[in-house]
């Protein structure tokens, strides 16, 4: 709000100078007088302008980086939104999260043929108690945000190694080796929330945010199949963006109108 009132002391400051060279030059009828007197309100205009553009599109993200193997647990520190660099008009959070490797097994034991799906790979969430991860449906974002291949199998029947003896090779066995998976979730925070939990989005200090990647595996058969999972390794970020309409600094109008004004000073000496 400040920043607003100095922009208009700005502008006003401008007009009042304005004025006191019009007067000056009310006499002169020549086209050099003319011509600053043009300027100068060309100026204004510009500054007018300058002003409305610089409220749009300004963006600031933070990004935090994580790798392992699952289960992986991290508290990420985020900096608050701090007022006075703008209006906030959007929380966006996004979750991206990678799979690489690991292996799944799978043995059919049961008496018949057995076909079905398996997802294998990594899974991945946030929660925070400094703020609300929530969007204007009352809904979490990002949500779950998943990284994993979805693969058919048939497998025949047991052909004698038994339950509890995990066997992937054929025919009534096989071993899944990962394959490089990638997976992204992006929510828009409610507005209603910002100012909401232990410490919110807005201010000048921090608030941390949890992410929880796990290993994911998800098994539907008509048999009986066994499994056994050796580990994914994971990787991935939490990207955190503030969309605001930015306040332009009064000093940085005022140093480009000196700039324009100094050409026409040198003119006018000359005239």
């Amino acid at each position: 709000m400040e920043r607003i009132f100095d922009i208009i002391n700005f502008v006003i400051g401008v007009v009042t100078a304005l004025i006191f060279i019009a007067n000056h030059l009310g006499t002169i009828k020549n086209e050099r007088g003319l011509l600053m007197v043009r300027r100068v309100i060309a100026i204004c205009v510009l500054m007018v302008v300058l002003s409305s553009v610089s409220a749009f599109g300004a963006v600031y993200s933070q990004v935090q980086n994580f790798a392992g193997t699952p289960n992986i647990n991290n508290t990420f520190t985020f900096n608050q939104f701090n007022t006075s660099l703008g209006t906030l008009t959007g929380i966006q959070i996004t979750l991206t999260v990678n799979s690489q490797g690991g292996i799944y097994v799978l043995d059919n034991d049961s008496d018949s043929a057995a076909t079905g799906t398996f997802e294998f790979g990594a899974m991945g969430s946030m929660s925070s108690t400094d703020v609300i991860l929530l969007n204007s449906m009352f809904a979490s974002i990002p949500g779950n945000v998943g990284a994993y291949q979805t693969q058919t199998f048939s497998l025949a029947a047991d052909n004698g190694d038994g339950i509890g003896n995990l066997d992937s090779t054929g025919p009534d066995g096989m071993a899944y080796i990962g394959h490089s998976e990638s997976g992204s979730g992006t929510g828009t925070v409610s507005n209603m929330l910002w100012s909401m939990g232990a410490k919110g989005f807005l201010g000048t200090g921090t608030y941390n945010i949890l992410c929880n990647i796990m290993q994911w595996s998800n098994l539907t058969s008509t048999g009986g199949v066994e499994y056994s999972v050796t580990p994914v390794t994971a990787s991935g970020s939490v990207q955190i963006s503030y969309i605001y309409d930015a306040i332009p600094e009064p000093a940085t109008l005022t140093i480009l109108a000196l700039g324009m004004l100094i050409p026409m000073k040198k003119r006018m000496k000359k005239a």
